[in-house]
């Protein structure tokens, strides 16, 4: 019975140490368990420490990418500044056919379906970095007016695919591209001691096209003008016809002072006042294309409207070109597009600082012979623009606000025989300038306009007389005479007064000495 009992008593002690070991393991399991989860739940968990870590990674990344970026946009910048070609759009549209000179044959070319896919029918080069002059070839275009191509039937109507490669045997309306930039006038600022120039080209969103942290202004200040920051051009703002806000990517300008249809018009002296004095839509068409006579004998008004015209229903298809004003909009020259030119000509991208030679033998455009006379292009080689010092002076869209009120007039703003059409043109197409309190005051007019700017005019002079960049002749306008020319003419006294700085008073009447230049605004 013992023995048995024995048994019994050691079977049962057996289940009981089994049971119990079983709660106390479950008991130490479920002791691990809650220190496991709160080791991976807690605040200094694993899953705590696993996000944070990969918040630590992200981050890192982060950096890096930023570091990455940052050096990449680094050795952009860096090579953009070694790269002496800029990076430079071209805007074309319907009736331009983009041209490239060669040498070999002095001929014109269209430009090849390639040379358009790759940009390299043109090329702005910075002369500073290349280490010589003279290399840029600004952008060239003809019109369909007068255009012939080898091989080619009619020209005027033929699709640009057509003519891609092909020679130019008889040259159209030729206009040459400014493209949209910033600009420090870095020496020489409001001086009569020829400066320095730089040029930094944009996007039209006004962003560098070369990358760089410099502050770009819109307008300037009162602590920033051309002489300390980088300033927006104002020639690439514009408006659509409804007042739309349009940043331009650049400007086509004419390449040489208007001309007439024949290309071999002389105007008869014995009756200047009617001669030339006429619109496109009359008897002549408006062209701009070398070794003919400048157009002259026109009055400021019918300036204008030739230049307005151009893309009329009557006109448009003489060119090739849309009559959609929101598509093209040509009109006459104002001051601030001549001063884009002159900046431009002036800084590494054109003569590098070196004058522009004077057309100074008459009024025939390029001289007579643009090809040969390389010296007076603003490149200083054949895709340059011609005329800008000599030749005839040039009439621009630009006047002293001599008007002031009801009270106040002034024939030479308001008569059809002067300059009508500018005066009441809208304020896109032209430049106004304010007056002094003594408005017969040259100089008092001139410093009443210091804050203009991009024109040329107070940024480089440092008068209203004889006191431009290069001694170019300087007269600012008064009311006897309250309208702009440029350029200065071929028979000057001394030859240092004409150049692309220079400026005189005009009254807008017809004259053989003055002539013209369209501008194409490309939307």
């Amino acid at each position: 019975m013992r023995k048995g009992f024995n048994k019994l008593i050691f079977k049962k002690n057996a289940q009981g140490i089994t049971l119990i070991a079983l709660i106390i393991t479950v008991i130490i399991m479920l002791i691990l368990a809650s220190v496991a989860i709160s080791a991976v739940v807690s605040d200094d968990g694993l899953f705590d420490r696993t996000r944070y870590a990969k918040e630590i990674y992200e981050n890192i990344t982060e950096k890096e990418n930023q570091i990455l970026h940052d050096l990449m946009q680094d050795i952009n910048t860096t090579l953009n500044e070694l790269n002496p070609i800029a990076d430079v759009n071209v805007k074309l549209t319907e009736g331009m056919v983009p041209v490239k000179y060669n040498k070999e044959d002095s001929s014109w070319y269209v430009a090849t379906e390639e040379e358009l896919k790759n940009n390299s029918w043109f090329s702005y080069i910075d002369a500073n970095k290349a280490g010589m002059k003279n290399q840029s070839k600004w952008a060239n275009v003809m019109l369909r007016d007068g255009l012939i191509v080898e091989d080619i039937t009619d020209a005027k109507i033929a699709d640009l695919s057509e003519m891609y490669g092909k020679k130019v045997t008889r040259e159209g309306s030729m206009y040459v591209w400014i493209p949209r930039y910033a600009y420090k006038i870095d020496t020489g600022y409001h001086t009569s001691t020829v400066g320095t120039i730089s040029i930094k080209f944009l996007n039209t969103d006004n962003t560098f096209k070369s990358g760089g942290n410099e502050t770009l202004y819109l307008v300037p200040d009162e602590e920033h003008n051309t002489s300390n920051s980088y300033i927006l051009h104002p020639a690439f703002n514009w408006e659509k016809e409804d007042g739309t806000p349009v940043a331009l990517e650049g400007i086509w300008i004419g390449k040489f002072e208007a001309s007439v249809s024949d290309a071999n018009y002389t105007p008869i002296i014995t009756d200047s006042s009617k001669v030339g004095n006429v619109l496109t839509s009359d008897s002549v068409i408006l062209r701009s294309i070398g070794n003919v006579s400048s157009w002259r004998y026109i009055s400021g008004n019918n300036i204008f409207l030739n230049c307005y015209n151009m893309n009329s229903e009557n006109n448009a298809n003489i060119y090739g070109i849309s009559t959609n004003k929101d598509v093209i909009d040509p009109h006459m020259m104002k001051n601030i597009e001549w001063g884009a030119v002159a900046y431009l000509t002036h800084s590494a991208y054109g003569k590098n600082g070196k004058e522009i030679a004077m057309n100074s033998t008459g009024f025939d455009t390029g001289n007579g012979s643009y090809k040969t006379n390389v010296s007076m292009s603003t490149t200083g080689n054949v895709y340059g623009i011609y005329d800008m010092s000599g030749g005839a002076w040039e009439r621009t869209s630009a006047y002293i606000d001599c008007i002031t009120d009801e009270n106040t007039s002034n024939t030479y703003l308001t008569s059809e025989e002067f300059a009508k059409s500018i005066y009441e043109a809208d304020d896109k197409y032209k430049d106004v300038y304010e007056i002094a309190l003594d408005p017969t005051n040259k100089k008092d007019n001139y410093n009443a306009n210091s804050n203009k700017y991009g024109d040329a005019i107070f940024e480089t002079s440092i008068d209203e007389i004889n006191c431009s960049w290069n001694k170019d002749y300087s007269a600012f306008p008064d009311t006897t005479a309250p309208l702009f020319n440029r350029g200065g003419i071929y028979n000057s006294a001394r030859l240092e007064y004409s150049g692309i700085f220079a400026f005189v008073e005009s009254r807008g009447n017809v004259s053989a000495q003055n002539s013209f230049r369209s501008i194409l605004t490309v939307l």
